[in-house]
């Protein structure tokens, strides 16, 4: 497995809600039954803005039926979904991550749901859908391999389909240079990363959630290429390591005809 994805599993076995959300309230140790209710209710309201976003931007009557949910961890946003649409497929690369996702739709008696392990071509998740979606998960890809996997998520949207994928794309310029620097030695010194864990009291095996931005042009180049010429675009601040990295959510519909242009 690709580094990434062996971070992702050892998350998946040891701390899989913490590592789907970087709250300490998720944290293996302190979930109790509140903290998860409040964690896959963060995910109902999530759904419900997006579906919200997606009627008022783009399609107004949009009732999606199928739903494709890459990256999605143990369910927290594939489960509200399956309670609104007929299908829903959740891949992850964790096999780890998948077995809670399926122990929670059976808690749930969520039966539309399936969930099924990633790879770059998202060979297992079969047909078209009318929602594609992803979020808060291409920022711990690195760049061209999350791209091309964009591509294959976009070929995934019917045509007429909406997708809407989230991406890093800048550290905020707030962030002091030396924060900066010290987070890329959290990814890239060896050592440090030990330190950091040591100073925090984690265990010293945890791995760094790698942060990734990529560039806005180049995507929006890939949805042109791709026929989805109505797109809007929804900026998000997150945390990475105590500073601010920028973030946009874009939502677009795939052309239900192929209007491709080529020079």
């Amino acid at each position: 497995m690709a580094g990434t994805d062996t971070a992702w599993e050892f998350y998946g076995k040891q701390d899989p809600y913490y590592g789907v959300l970087s709250n300490d309230a998720f944290r293996k140790d302190s979930l109790d039954g509140d903290a998860k209710a409040r964690f896959f209710s963060s995910g109902e309201r999530y759904v419900e803005n997006v579906l919200e976003t997606v009627r008022t931007h783009l399609a107004t009557s949009f009732v999606p039926a199928s739903v494709l949910d890459f990256g999605c961890g143990v369910g927290r946003l594939a489960l509200p979904l399956a309670r609104q649409c007929s299908r829903v497929v959740g891949v992850d690369i964790s096999q780890s991550m998948l077995a809670e996702a399926r122990r929670n739709a059976v808690e749930s008696s969520l039966s539309n749901v399936e969930f099924v392990q990633s790879d770059d071509l998202i060979s297992k998740a079969v047909g078209e859908f009318d929602l594609v979606h992803s979020f808060i998960v291409f920022q711990h890809i690195p760049t061209a391999r999350g791209e091309a996997i964009f591509r294959q998520l976009i070929a995934r949207v019917r045509p007429g389909g909406v997708g809407v994928v989230h991406f890093t794309y800048a550290n905020a310029p707030r962030t002091p240079l030396v924060r900066r620097l010290l987070t890329k030695a959290y990814e890239r010194v060896p050592g440090i990363l030990w330190l950091k864990n040591l100073v925090k009291r984690d265990a010293i095996g945890v791995p760094v959630m790698q942060m990734n931005t990529y560039d806005l042009n180049r995507l929006h180049c890939i949805l042109q290429e791709s026929g989805c010429h109505d797109v809007h675009t929804r900026f998000t601040e997150a945390s990475h390591y105590n500073y601010p990295i920028y973030g946009a959510v874009l939502h677009f519909i795939k052309s239900p005809r192929d209007t491709t242009t080529h020079s």
